[in-house]
């Protein structure tokens, strides 16, 4: 059990729970820990990063490239996850690809919101060294992408393109 102590700081509060569940899941080795603060606590976020050293994922609620490169800059996270349609739309991201591209190690994959397939041609457009992974929502975004996606007998998922243009 984890026992959270109590700070008059309620951003405090929230990075030292973190701390210890992310030290407490260390173990299992997670293949990322997913947004363990509010987005905007970039000195947070720092404090988990190198206290723990677990693989921390963010930024689908970051709207313009600004705030992905105040998070590279300080090392404070290992996946960037803008979200296409939020960051600022296709050409935005891309923008934010380039610059995750300047920081070795740094891996970005797009955040999934409707309109779905959006998601789908911006991971596409992103070389995979750079975009391991594509998010594959089941509620609400798995009817719109049913058709893309297709089950290896390993049990791996892949998606395809559509073979027209447009999203």
């Amino acid at each position: 059990m984890l026992k959270i102590r109590h700070n008059s700081n309620r951003y405090d509060d929230h990075v030292d729970y973190s701390v210890k569940l992310c030290k407490a899941v260390a173990q299992y080795n997670p293949f990322w820990i997913e947004e363990p603060i509010c987005p905007e606590h970039v000195d947070g976020y720092r404090r988990i990063k190198e206290e723990t050293g677990v693989i921390i994922a963010g930024g689908e609620h970051f709207y313009t490239h600004w705030p992905v490169q105040s998070f590279i800059d300080r090392n404070c996270l290992d996946f960037i996850q803008s979200d296409p349609v939020w960051c600022g739309g296709i050409s935005k991201w891309l923008k934010i690809c380039d610059l995750v591209r300047e920081y070795p190690g740094v891996k970005g994959f797009p955040h999934i919101t409707s309109p779905w397939p959006v998601v789908l041609h911006c991971d596409a457009s992103q070389p995979e060294e750079l975009c391991p992974v594509l998010e594959y929502n089941v509620e609400g975004g798995k009817d719109a992408l049913a058709g893309y996606m297709e089950r290896a007998k390993s049990g791996e998922m892949s998606m395809k393109m559509a073979d027209s243009p447009g999203i």
